[in-house]
């Protein structure tokens, strides 16, 4: 691990540098040929992604992606009017924004940016994007590149911020591929890329959801040297995919909601059939400096989760992240409310679950040896 991390800083050195390593190597069409990795490019990591929505001045991040400015009247733009972005451009679509300003709850709205953070934080929303193809160390151009997105597995290092450590080193989860930019144009530290479809999976309380942004496009702005990215990714999101995360979403009432209202908003046709069943979003995104492990990721029947990952992703929203409490009881003190704080006690615990609470018995979803981890990883967390 050691070696892989050094070697990975000294391409990325190289390449920042102006050392272009592989700028003449042929990738494939399809860059989910290339596998982990493809280049020597550099690569980043999401770790803030907030859903845009209108602000105070009633103005909309989002795109054009109709290419209409609609003023609501009209069948060809699903009878929906169009927002004004901060720069006074016209015709931007983001009918997601809407919803959550106009069809969610107070409460939800106050939801879902600590739900979309604690997804990143604990490994259930980690997007890695790769630069197929560097073009040195100035990013000025103009020129352009191609850049491959993936989706990150495993329990990532998060510092005292809440967010996630830059130039860490990730391993891919399973169903790993999410989409290609081919043709990103690159000019004075701005890239802008699109349309191409992009698939986000998202794993939260336990539970995987999967929406395929359609005729995505997104802009990013380079930090001076060329490590910080931020900016804004937009496209379509088709009634079946929310509907999808309907049907199986934990948040109290939102399922309902959202098949509820969610067709109420669509403002953008499928161009399969020309209904208007699907609805424009648009989210903020800021990403960090990262590597790939070239390892490619087993399938999920064969991965043994190991105890932090289980804690993180089935007992962290009621005891904490970091098993410090939340809605459930503190694990870190001397203090236990149920059991003595033993090893066994702990396992029992949780295979058992407590009655009249929160606790659930974990032995119906959990194996033998899955409890054993998550228990040794409990016992661990209190001092001794």
């Amino acid at each position: 691990m050691i070696e892989f991390r050094l070697a990975a800083l000294a391409t990325a050195v190289l390449t920042m540098s102006g050392c272009v390593v592989g700028e003449s190597t042929s990738f494939p069409g399809d860059l989910k040929e290339c596998g982990a990795v493809c280049g020597s490019g550099p690569t980043w990591v999401a770790y803030d992604i907030e859903l845009a929505s209108e602000d105070a001045d009633g103005n909309l991040i989002g795109y054009n992606l109709d290419g209409i400015v609609s003023d609501g009247e009209g069948r060809d733009d699903c009878y929906v009017k169009d927002g004004v972005s901060p720069s006074g451009a016209r015709g931007i679509d983001n009918q997601v924004g809407a919803l959550i300003q106009d069809g969610f709850t107070d409460e939800i709205r106050e939801a879902l940016p600590l739900l979309i953070r604690d997804a990143v934080g604990t490994g259930g929303l980690l997007i890695l994007a790769e630069m197929v193809e560097p073009v040195g160390n100035d990013f000025v151009g103009p020129r352009s590149t191609r850049i491959a997105f993936r989706r990150g597995g495993g329990i990532p290092m998060v510092g005292t911020d809440g967010f996630l450590l830059p130039h860490q080193t990730f391993e891919l989860a399973p169903d790993f591929f999410l989409g290609q930019f081919d043709d990103v144009g690159v000019d004075d530290l701005l890239l802008s890329g699109g349309p191409s479809d992009l698939r986000l999976v998202i794993t939260v309380f336990g539970i995987t959801y999967q929406i395929t942004l359609r005729n995505a496009v997104f802009d990013m702005e380079m930090s001076g040297d060329a490590t910080m990215m931020t900016g804004t990714i937009g496209g379509a999101v088709h009634l079946d995919d929310l509907f999808g995360v309907a049907d199986t979403i934990v948040v109290e009432d939102l399922g309902d909601l959202i098949r509820a209202v969610a067709p109420s908003f669509t403002d953008v046709e499928d161009p399969e059939n020309g209904k208007c069943e699907m609805i424009s979003a648009a989210a903020r995104i800021k990403m960090k400096p990262a590597f790939i492990h070239p390892r490619l990721p087993l399938a999920d029947d064969n991965r043994q989760y190991s105890g932090r990952e289980i804690f993180f992703t089935r007992c962290g929203q009621c005891h904490g992240p970091a098993g410090n409490g939340g809605t459930g009881p503190s694990l870190t003190d001397f203090e236990w409310d149920n059991g003595d704080g033993s090893l066994e006690s702990i396992r029992q615990v949780i295979a058992d679950g407590v009655p009249d609470t929160a606790m659930p018995v974990w032995r119906e979803e959990l194996t033998d040896k899955e409890i054993d981890r998550v228990a040794e990883y409990v016992f661990n967390l209190s001092p001794r």
